[in-house]
């Protein structure tokens, strides 16, 4: 059974396991090799004319990715050490020796710490990638090559439907929990708001996959609808991992989708406190985003929650976890409900059993009020 993974937003780390993402738009990106290792295929991604060379690759029979990185030597040969998660990460780590690079093959040696095996790879063509009926696996055929590689040949079998009021459901017979739409939106709808969902899903198979590299890894997950109607579509994808390193971890990373257009909504879309168009993450105008969070929208939701909700803001005893702090709620999690907009409050992590309370709902007659570009009627 797969299991996966969420990717979390947390103060600490605003970009912690994004996905990075490769093309074949210039030499001077990392290209998409395959081959084998002794006799195991694999598949890897690198730059071989980068000066100090960097990637990534997987062994076929498992799929999980291993880091790679290294120098060049003056007569263009590359040493590059592997890289895994775990408590032995750093002992042990295998070697690769490119010593014979063309642009279209690399042949070397892999150097573990009782065997030497002989690397043959060739460089692969865009053209020669197999053709998939997956959309979200096709947008990765065309901007990811390598994670296309990694994901391709892996299945997601449909199984039960479910009937939420007018909408029908159908989820995955896997343990990767996240259903497609049937049917309750218009026809013309549903295929991007399920592009949305398969786009959403294979990130977390990748995430499962880049978790579980090491053989200490842990890792389980679940969904859980939080919301349907035509204006919207709110999805729990909670997580309870150990990815190596020193603590386990455990976090719920939403995924909430416009109905009208099957794009992935920030929580500026929907609950706006300021003037003018939002500034968005990643947009190019992180700084002030960030000041906004920061500045004026958690100091502002903490007031509200006080109002609301003053008893489990203060904590009813030493043993309960007090939400005064404006800073818990600068980047919340955040999904859709009937009630109005959750936001949970995030701690530090020696605080983190506090994470996501389940009565910080801000009401609809409250966000109808500050309404982002998205406007929801419950």
């Amino acid at each position: 059974m797969i299991k996966t993974t969420s990717v979390l937003l947390v103060r600490q780390t605003l970009t912690a396991c994004a996905l990075l993402l490769m093309s074949f738009v210039s030499d001077a990106q990392a290209q998409v090799w395959e081959g084998t290792v002794g006799k195991s295929p694999v598949v890897m991604t690198l730059d071989p004319a980068a000066a100090k060379p960097s990637g990534e690759y997987f062994y076929r029979k498992h799929r999980h990715g291993i880091e790679l990185s290294g120098t060049r030597a003056a007569d263009g040969s590359i040493a590059l050490e592997e890289w895994t998660r775990g408590p032995d990460a750093g002992s042990g780590r295998a070697h690769w020796q490119l010593a014979s690079i063309t642009v279209d093959t690399l042949t070397g040696e892999w150097i573990g710490s009782d065997k030497r095996l002989p690397i043959r790879l060739r460089r692969v063509a865009a053209a020669t990638l197999p053709e998939t009926g997956d959309p979200a696996l096709a947008e990765l055929r065309a901007n990811d090559p390598y994670r296309f590689m990694q994901l391709h040949g892996m299945t997601l079998k449909a199984d039960k439907l479910e009937t939420v009021g007018d909408y029908r459901l159908q989820w995955p017979r896997s343990g990767i929990e996240l259903f497609r739409v049937v049917s309750g939106y218009p026809a013309a709808k549903l295929p991007a708001i399920n592009l949305s969902l398969a786009r959403k899903q294979w990130q977390e198979v990748q995430s499962y996959l880049d978790c579980t590299a090491s053989s200490m890894s842990d890792h389980e997950s679940s969904a859980t609808l939080r919301y349907i109607g035509r204006d919207a579509l709110s999805v729990s994808l909670f997580a309870s991992y150990y990815c190596g390193g020193a603590h386990p971890d455990f976090g719920d990373g939403p995924i909430n989708l416009d109905a009208h257009t099957g794009r992935e909504l920030a929580l500026e879309d929907v609950l706006w406190l300021g003037k003018g168009t939002p500034p968005l993450y990643g947009d190019g105008n992180n700084q002030v985003w960030f000041d906004y969070r920061t500045k004026f929208f958690a100091p502002w939701v903490a007031e509200q929650m006080r109002k609301l909700y003053p008893e489990d803001v203060a904590g009813r005893s030493e043993d309960e976890c007090s939400y005064d702090m404006s800073e818990f709620w600068d980047f919340p999690t955040w999904y859709i409900t009937a009630k109005g907009v959750y936001i949970g409050a995030i701690f530090p992590r020696v605080g983190r059993m506090c994470d996501n309370p389940e009565w910080s709902i801000l009401p609809w007659s409250l966000v109808d009020k500050h309404h982002g570009a998205v406007r929801i009627e419950p």
